[in-house]
């Protein structure tokens, strides 16, 4: 059986499949926080 569904890429990467996932949280934790301060500023303003 053949399968027609291309493997993810984290398997294709050379790259520990450790460090994409690490990468995202930091930017995801980052932008999360500015949101909260700009959520904050205007609620004190």
């Amino acid at each position: 059986m053949r399968r027609k569904k291309p493997l993810p890429v984290t398997e294709e990467l050379p790259v520990p499949a450790g460090i994409i996932p690490f990468f995202l949280l930091k930017r995801k934790k980052k932008t999360a926080r500015s949101n909260n301060e700009a959520v904050t500023q205007k609620k004190i303003h």
